[in-house]
């Protein structure tokens, strides 16, 4: 909120022309209106310093919980994944979960991204089955990873900061990298579930292949060829911050273990 604090005595207005009158108020209106814009220039909507301790972590069996409890405020219904779920997805390949946190610790976000199997992936793209339908042999684990060929985006959920969304999706190669090998994968799909979800799809280039009639998720599923994602959201940040993207595109980096430390951006 702005605050304006100056006084001004206008008691002798009213026996001015009405003209003057008019004239008086169209000037204040200006000094308001002019002294509101210095104020916007001079005042940031978000703090820099907040914004650059955000960062991206594997996610911990700790975390599952924290995760499980953001869904149930996030989404509805069916959206929300038991926590017993979750828990089983990441005990077959735990590299899929990841935590936006600030360097404090405290967590702001996560995002997780499933390697289904074919059958299965069929079945959820033509909306036969809803994600709380898949189950841990739906999956393909960590030793499979030169196997996957696309990447369902399960969840996304940023609390208080709509930076996290930046920090995941600038992140995505590095988290591609941690299941699969990325120069064999094809396709990234996800489903949208809000208003929110719809603009960060539509943003980076997501197309709609499935509508939301019939399907028993209820929800429109979406996908974009994976180069294509990576080559999208790296035309939209700051040249500095493109490397991880130019190296993803142009080597052959093979799938790594968790790090056991945050992923320096």
């Amino acid at each position: 909120m702005l605050m304006l604090g100056f006084g001004l005595d206008i008691s002798g207005i009213a026996s001015l022309p009405i003209a003057i009158t008019l004239w008086s108020i169209g000037v204040l209106i200006l000094i308001i209106w002019v002294i509101y814009k210095m104020r916007l220039k001079t005042s940031p909507l978000v703090d820099q310093e907040d914004i650059e301790s955000l960062g991206i972590y594997p996610a911990t069996e700790d975390d599952i919980h924290w995760i499980a409890n953001e869904e149930k405020d996030a989404y509805r219904g069916d959206d929300v994944m038991p926590f017993g779920l979750l828990k089983r997805w990441y005990k077959k390949h735990p590299a899929c979960f990841w935590m936006i946190k600030r360097k404090s610790g405290e967590r702001v976000g996560n995002i997780y991204m499933l390697p289904i199997v074919p059958t299965t992936m069929e079945k959820l793209i033509n909306g036969q089955i809803q994600e709380r339908d898949i189950v841990s042999k739906d999956l393909y684990s960590k030793d499979q990873s030169d196997q996957i060929r696309s990447l369902h985006i399960c969840s996304l959920v940023c609390r208080k900061d709509s930076r996290g969304c930046r920090t995941c999706l600038i992140s995505i190669p590095i988290i591609v990298r941690s299941i699969c090998n990325p120069l064999r994968l094809e396709t990234i799909y996800s489903l949208e579930a809000s208003p929110e979800g719809h603009n960060l799809l539509h943003r980076n280039g997501f197309s709609e292949i499935c509508k939301k009639e019939g399907r028993k998720d209820k929800h429109p599923m979406y996908s974009i060829g994976f180069r294509d994602l990576v080559k999208n959201i790296a035309s939209r940040i700051p040249e500095g911050e493109k490397q991880e993207f130019k190296k993803l595109l142009n080597q052959s980096p093979n799938p790594t273990d968790l790090p056991n430390q945050p992923i320096p951006r």
